[in-house]
């Protein structure tokens, strides 16, 4: 990079100006100098006709390893919502390994509290599969802490799902 910079500095005068999608955090001592932030964009997909059915199915996406994208929060308040509404909720990550200790409390978490019928939890899909599970839901959950740059949210809004995520 310091090389970049320097040959930048000499054939323009200036050093080199970085666009990026992260913000940074804002409490972070490490500035992102001659960055400049420029939010997600993101198509919107083919139009998906709407469910003929009143099962609301919810969504969520989050790296297993990752105990900050908030699966088991996700969990829990199926298990609440379960008890009152007719609905399926599908959890998809990737996975590095089925012994992880945080993917393994999500999978204990669904069977202890009988969730098997109506919670699914995927791994390890390919990009177009995902996709397709977005036109197979209604809304879409982000619960994690401290999201740096997500996409997942976008790429649901653009297949039409309502989303709700936190402002961090």
């Amino acid at each position: 990079r310091t090389v970049v910079a320097l040959v930048h500095i000499a054939l323009f005068g200036q050093r080199p100006i970085r666009y990026s999608p992260v913000r940074g955090s804002l409490s972070s001592s490490i500035p992102l100098y001659h960055s400049y932030y420029i939010p997600f964009a993101m198509e919107p997909a083919a139009s998906v006709p709407p469910q003929q059915n009143d099962t609301v199915r919810i969504m969520m996406i989050g790296k297993f390893h990752q105990p900050r994208k908030n699966h088991l929060l996700f969990l829990r308040c199926i298990d609440t919502l379960a008890s009152e509404y007719d609905l399926h909720a599908t959890v998809i990550g990737s996975l590095n390994s089925h012994d992880d200790d945080h993917y393994q409390a999500i999978r204990s978490y669904v069977v202890n509290t009988e969730l098997n019928d109506i919670v699914e939890v995927k791994s390890n899909l390919r990009y177009d599969a995902v996709q397709r599970a977005y036109e197979t839901h209604d809304i879409f959950v982000l619960p994690s802490d401290d999201e740096p740059a997500a996409v997942s949210h976008l790429e649901a809004m653009a297949h039409g799902l309502a989303v709700i995520c936190s402002d961090a």
